[in-house]
């Protein structure tokens, strides 16, 4: 064919298609007009429109990856954050090959006391394969223990008229430093955490200045959680016109803890894509994840603890249960969320018989 030829046919064919979809006889036209056949017609046109393939992969200058620096490289995570891909990217390349975990063995963390000797010791050779620690033991990492609080958000129409956060707040302390070091000098503030964590420790921590109705707050079953009766929290509580109480979480139903349950999950993984190199870093990086955290999915999070309670419910509070889904995100796009989740009347009324019997039989134990 002539380029004229081409040309007119590539025109024909183009105005032929509709929606992507050539309509029907179209090869058939052409090929009397231009004395072709009609399975001619078709090669020729994806000669012209192209072979649409899958989505080219994500190529990466590798290269670039050594003028990342070390502490926003030391995990896929902060990798891929780094490079701006997803961390599914950067775990194919791992798989490939093409990038290696590596650990420094010029600086080993050893002391002049290790090397004056030569010792034996016994081990045991694993089928597979043990993470390596770089740390004596696990103690020694440094960590830091936050609280949050949060309650349900306030969404009206699209717009959040409150997002639910009430705070996250750090378990730690500023001193001045001792010593001057390489790293700053002496008198230098320096943010330390608290490393035990005990009842003392907790009641130090003030409730924000807000009056009202009686708040109430929960707190797991944990050593260092102080009793409702508290005397000093029961004299804080109280003073002032404030109406504060403490509520336990059930025992062996953790899906009622809705900060593991949804909050610091969510927030958990965001602190280690900042690559935090000290204790101020890693308290910022953690408030600010709080701040990132979008109250819609908070509210996510209260209706699935609300489903959750429908179901311990309906097992009479048991915790075999499978674990509802409802279709929160398709039902938000529909506008048919709901704004709560009550539990069946009659599985209620059962549950209220079964607990009156339960304390009538205890009352008549007692008596006998």
């Amino acid at each position: 064919m002539s380029d004229e030829t081409r040309i007119l046919l590539a025109q024909m064919m183009l105005l032929g298609y509709k929606n992507s979809k050539m309509k029907h006889g179209l090869p058939t036209k052409p090929g009397h007009e231009f004395n072709l056949s009609r399975m001619t017609i078709p090669k020729y046109w994806l000669t012209i429109k192209g072979y649409k393939g899958s989505k080219k992969c994500v190529i990466i200058d590798l290269e670039a990856v050594r003028s990342i620096p070390l502490f926003k490289r030391s995990s896929v995570r902060s990798l891929a954050c780094a490079m701006n891909v997803n961390p599914s990217t950067v775990h194919r390349l791992v798989k490939k090959g093409k990038i290696r975990a590596h650990s420094n063995t010029m600086k080993p963390q050893l002391t002049e006391g290790n090397k004056i000797a030569i010792r034996m010791q016994w081990k045991w050779f694993y089928m597979s394969r043990v993470l390596q620690k770089s740390c004596t033991s696990k103690t020694q990492m440094t960590k830091i223990m936050f609280m949050g609080a949060c309650s349900r958000p306030r969404i009206a129409n699209g717009v959040v008229k409150f997002n639910g956060k009430i705070g996250i707040f750090p378990f730690s302390y500023i001193v001045p430093a001792k010593k001057t070091s390489k790293n700053r000098r002496k008198g230098t503030l320096e943010t330390r955490p608290i490393d035990r964590i005990t009842k003392a420790v907790i009641k130090t921590y003030k409730w924000p200045d807000r009056r009202g109705r009686t708040i109430y707050i929960q707190q797991d079953n944990a050593r260092p959680d102080i009793s409702p009766n508290d005397p000093d929290f029961r004299r804080a509580a109280t003073a002032d016109g404030w109406d504060i109480q403490l509520i336990f979480q059930p025992q062996n139903n953790p899906d009622l803890n809705i900060l593991y349950l949804g909050h610091f999950r969510s927030i958990q993984t965001i602190p280690h894509e900042k690559a935090p190199r000290s204790v101020v870093q890693l308290v910022d990086a953690v408030l600010r994840s709080y701040e990132e955290i979008n109250p819609v999915s908070l509210n996510y999070t209260l209706l699935t603890l609300l489903s959750f309670m429908d179901e311990i419910v309906k097992v009479k509070g048991s915790n075999r249960y499978k674990i509802p889904h409802i279709g929160k995100k398709r039902l938000d796009r529909l506008g048919l969320l709901p704004t709560t989740i009550l539990p069946d009347v009659g599985d209620a009324l059962e549950v209220v018989i079964d607990v009156t019997r339960a304390q009538v039989a205890q009352l008549e134990s007692q008596r006998s």
